[in-house]
């Protein structure tokens, strides 16, 4: 059979010859993602208890507990981020300990994948691991994991899984997808791969304005990378009308302004850079903050300052 993980919160693809069991409990321990030998993990039970109530109580196990005596299996993508519904489709944008979102050109991050035997008495043997679909070359699986994996059983009524490293290396901007079959004894699983490239240039991303009332103090604008290439600040000045109603705090260790000319920002990181009124400016005045940067598109930023009486 062909089987395909819907979109719901029970898309937990527990697959089986003659049967499934119930959703697991999101709230549930995550269990164990270490890639060892010989490539078989334990599965770990929620917190039980106080009957009743949504989320954690019953004590239901992450894979649900097996309940059939022929081929069964249950696939859980192990890093997803913390709170969201069990599934086995990846992406690579939302995992745990990591910068949500796109990636550079280049750069790789991994993600662990769990296939648990949930039947009572039947071993159950994966025959084949393959990544297909479009930007297949974008995503592997670990060649340790398949090998320890491949045709080896895995033991019944033992809660026992395989653990597979997934990786996602972004080649080009965009979104990148592909899909990794699983083949077994209890059928075929399909598991989307999701991931995306981050353009491969600096994108500077800043405040819109600043305006302030007499005797206000500083305020702070967030300069923030979002290309996945280094963004460099090559000067940082005041100009407009009024320039000398405004300036521009000193950089410091403690983060209220540490932005300054020549510092260099990596993808998806931000600095700061304090701004405030000069000792007896006068109401009204207008100024800009003026930022000139390697953004090929956006070499020079103008955020307009207003000090309104």
């Amino acid at each position: 059979m062909n089987l395909r993980p819907g979109k719901s919160a029970i898309l937990l693809l527990v697959v089986a010859a003659c049967g499934g069991s119930g959703a697991p409990d999101p709230a549930a321990p995550a269990s164990p993602v270490t890639d060892q030998a010989p490539g078989v993990a334990q599965a770990q039970g929620a917190g039980g208890g106080g009957g009743g109530g949504g989320g954690g109580g019953g004590g239901t196990l992450i894979p649900p507990p097996p309940t059939i005596d022929g081929p069964s299996w249950f696939i859980n993508n192990a890093s997803a981020v913390v709170g969201t519904p069990p599934t086995p489709d990846v992406n690579f944008g939302a995992l745990q300990n990591t910068v949500q979102g796109a990636i550079a050109i280049g750069t790789t991050r991994t993600a662990v994948l769990l296939v648990y035997n949930t039947s009572k008495k039947t071993p159950l043997v994966i025959s084949e691991i393959a990544v297909v679909g479009a930007n297949a070359g974008d995503f592997s699986v670990s060649q340790a994991g398949v090998d320890r994996t491949l045709n080896v059983p895995i033991p019944a009524n033992k809660s026992a899984a395989a653990i597979l490293q997934l990786a996602f290396t972004a080649s080009a901007e965009g979104v990148r997808t592909a899909t990794l079959r699983l083949v077994s004894t209890a059928g075929t699983a399909l598991v989307s791969l999701t991931g995306a490239g981050l353009p491969d240039r600096p994108i500077i991303a800043t405040a819109a304005a600043l305006t302030f009332l007499p005797a206000a103090a500083f305020d702070t604008v967030p300069v923030t990378n979002q290309g996945g290439a280094t963004l460099v600040l090559q000067s940082i000045e005041l100009g407009g009308a009024n320039p000398g109603s405004f300036q521009i705090v000193a950089a410091n260790r403690g983060g209220f302004s540490n932005c300054f000319a020549g510092i260099a920002v990596g993808p998806h990181a931000s600095c700061y850079i304090g701004v405030g009124l000069a000792p007896g400016a006068a109401a009204p005045s207008s100024g800009l903050l003026v930022i000139q940067s390697n953004d090929p598109v956006a070499p020079q930023t103008a955020i307009p300052l207003e000090l309104t009486p």
